[in-house]
């Protein structure tokens, strides 16, 4: 993806480097998050037409709208991944809300073993790719496009101020997400 530099042309690059403890002595240094106040707040980058995330995720609980990451400003302009959405019959949901908009894609997947554990204890790759003016929205698990939508109109770059870059947290008032993260990546 490209970023629009200070005088406005593309081709810049945003990078931001999360460095995360090993708290539990298991070498991997993933995110941990709690369910309850634990999130990141990344930089900025309403700038970017495009985007990618690319993330290991690990869920321990679900709840409706809980969120893995949330880019942007709630209706007025916001992209999300929630582990329970209510657009998709409580799977994963990927969605787009421009300017009260609502793009969705549902996976079929909700990388657990029942409505609300997920004991399994497996890690799972997801990737979200959105190309304005382009191929619109993909998403995938484990390597396999679970789903695209061709809705390509709108990005962070149109949204305007305001905007928030979390993970593990919402723009809504929604759950905390409640599980991991390793090696999250957003270019």
């Amino acid at each position: 993806a490209s970023a629009v530099n200070g005088n406005g042309n593309e081709g810049g690059t945003i990078t931001t480097t999360l460095t995360a403890t090993d708290v539990d002595n298991s070498g991997d240094n993933k995110l941990q998050f709690d369910g309850v106040n634990d999130y990141v707040e990344l930089p900025d980058f309403s700038s970017l037409q495009d985007m990618s995330f690319s993330g290991w995720i690990k869920i321990d609980t679900r709840q409706y709208w809980e969120r893995i990451f949330d880019f942007g400003k709630g209706g007025a302009g916001d992209m999300f991944l929630t582990v329970r959405g209510g657009r998709t019959g409580g799977n994963l949901e990927m969605t787009i809300h421009p300017f009260g908009g609502t793009h969705t894609i549902n996976p079929g997947v909700t990388l657990c073993e029942s409505s609300y554990n997920c004991g399994d204890g497996a890690w799972h790759h997801v990737v979200f790719t959105y190309d304005k003016g382009g191929a619109g929205m993909n998403f995938y698990v484990d390597g396999v496009n679970k789903g695209s939508n061709s809705y390509n109109t709108a990005s962070f770059a149109d949204f305007g101020g305001g905007q928030r870059f979390y993970l593990g947290k919402s723009n809504w008032n929604d759950p905390y997400f409640d599980g991991n993260m390793n090696d999250v990546t957003l270019w």
